[in-house]
Formats: C-alpha cells, sequence, structure tokens
C-alpha cells in the first residue's frame, strides 16, 4: 500500500504550460507529508507481509541461575582490580529445546531440560570448586597465563559445561551469562555458524 501524490489544479496547469517540476507551497508541503506517511506504511506493512509457515518452530529455553561468593584480582591491571577483592557472581545457564530429536525419555515434549541435573552438575562442575575461594589458586588459572576476568571464566565455564552436554542434551548450551556486580555481566553465546 502506498499514498500517491497529485498536484493541485494550479500546479498541474503550470505543469501542462511547460513548467515542469512547478509546486506551489501547498502542494510542496502535501508531496512532503506523503512521503513521510508512505516511510510510516512502509515499517508497519512490510513486517505483515512476512510470511507464516508451519515449520517454524518458536526456540523455546531454560535457564538455571546459580550464585557463588568468591575473591580474586587481575594482575597487571592498572586499576583497583589488581587487589584482592570479593563478588557475589550470579551465573545464567541456559540450554534450547532441541526440535530435531525425537521425543524420548531424555527429550520430552513438555520439558528443555530437567533443572535438577542441571543443578547437580553445575554445583559439582563450577560451585563446589569456585564459592569461597580465591579463583587465582583453582587449578585453574593457577596453572594458565589467563586472568580471572568475567570474560575468560564465562568461556571456560562454557567449554566444560558443552563437554558435559555433547553427550546428554547434543550441544545444547546457547548461552551463559556470569554476573560480576548487580550491574556488569560477561555474556558467552553459542555459535551458530
Amino acid at each position: 500500500m502506498e499514498l500517491k501524490f497529485t498536484p493541485c489544479e494550479s500546479c498541474t496547469l503550470q505543469q501542462e504550460q511547460g513548467l515542469n517540476g512547478y509546486l506551489c507551497p501547498g502542494c510542496v508541503s502535501n508531496r512532503y507529508q506523503i512521503r513521510k506517511a508512505n516511510s510510516i506504511l512502509k515499517h508497519i506493512i512490510d513486517p505483515i507481509k512476512e510470511p507464516v509457515t508451519k515449520e517454524t518452530k518458536p526456540m523455546l529455553t531454560a535457564t538455571k541461575i546459580f550464585t557463588f561468593d568468591s575473591a580474586h584480582f587481575l594482575q597487571g591491571h592498572p586499576g583497583l582490580c589488581k587487589n584482592v577483592h570479593g563478588h557475589t557472581y550470579k551465573l545464567e545457564v541456559t540450554f534450547q529445546k532441541d526440535q530435531s530429536q525425537p521425543v524420548s525419555d531424555m527429550n520430552p515434549p513438555d520439558m528443555v531440560l530437567d533443572f535438577g541435573e542441571i543443578k547437580k552438575v553445575i554445583k559439582k562442575m563450577i560451585i563446589d570448586k569456585f564459592d569461597h575461594q580465591l579463583i587465582n589458586e583453582v587449578p585453574i588459572w593457577r596453572n594458565t597465563h589467563l586472568r580471572p576476568t568475567a570474560e575468560n571464566m564465562v568461556e571456560v565455564f562454557a567449554k566444560w559445561i558443552r563437554a558435559w552436554d555433547s553427550g546428554k542434551y547434543k550441544n545444547n548450551l546457547v548461552q551463559l551469562r556470569l554476573w560480576e556486580t548487580p550491574t556488569s555481566y560477561a555474556t558467552w553465546t553459542k555459535d551458530e555458524a
């Protein structure tokens, strides 16, 4: 749908007499208003035109949230974080429903995952290792060149969870978010490529 601009009778007469492109101030204003309205209509109408297919399935996700208290320091950092300091970390672990797998005990139609199982696995894999610890002294950090930044931590956690997840939930871990403070977090997102 598009609105069409039509010049007034006076402008049409002027154009017929050879003044191509002539528009009175009223017609200039009307043409501008019609162009503006067409731009707005395009943003409203175009999304409605997108076809809806039966194959389109919603992406269902389930997230389990964990907290742990730890201290760390960032060696070589120029700011205050070079000193030992602590955080109450919040870890959000998000899995996606695997729509391609047949329904089974491992993939029931009404669940993305078993929250109780995820709680048990993440507690053993991450929480028990990091809660009330100096992260720099946890073996993964003590034996590496990586600094325990939220970004590095979330990448390591994703690697660990994906190693477990590859057998159980067929790599359906789609996002990890590690909050270091109530206003600061690092996110790992599954690469679809």
